[in-house]
């Protein structure tokens, strides 16, 4: 996981990153097996930031409770 988060430095939009939708709109999904991590890119900052990386059994749960992040 944290190889594939470190490439996010070169593409910070892979093809595999799914947009979020409902009620976590706005931010990304990057899967790498059974884990996944939620972003959140600022074009204007150049910044790409990982707000939660968890288990797909957790992630969505946990992401609906940190969304939107700080």
């Amino acid at each position: 996981m944290l190889r594939r988060l470190a490439l996010l430095a070169e593409n910070p939009r892979p093809a595999n990153a799914q947009r979020l939708t409902g009620a976590l709109r706005g931010g990304l999904r990057l899967r790498v097996g059974d884990y996944r991590a939620g972003l959140e890119i600022d074009d204007r900052a150049h910044v790409v930031m990982v707000w939660l990386i968890g288990h797909r059994s957790r992630f969505y749960d946990e992401a609906l409770r940190r969304w939107p992040p700080v």
